[in-house]
């Protein structure tokens, strides 16, 4: 995401049979974002309602705020460790 302002934001709705959602964020006062499946990462495709998220944000072809290039802020960078959160360790070096 290099020279994109990147913005924080939670899930605030997902609908699975759409693959579409929203992200809330503080951009520009409280706001709701557009979120498309097509913005995640292959890792990501089934985001959770309170999920925490970083993006771009841009305008769609009908020019509504949408998230771009989103990627999850996984639990050990929000300090958030709950029931039920997923956690991805990637190791660097084997020992």
């Amino acid at each position: 995401m290099s020279g994109k302002q990147l913005h924080y934001g939670t899930i605030s709705r997902w609908f699975a049979n759409r693959r579409a959602g929203a992200i809330t964020t503080e951009y520009n006062g409280t706001c709701s974002v557009i979120l498309s499946a097509a913005e995640l990462p292959e890792d990501y495709q089934h985001p959770q309602v309170g999920d925490t998220v970083r993006f771009a944000i841009g305008r769609d072809k009908h020019e509504r705020l949408h998230a771009f290039s989103v990627e999850p802020v996984w639990d050990e960078e929000a300090k958030d460790l709950r029931v039920g959160r997923r956690i991805i360790i990637r190791l660097h070096e084997w020992d």
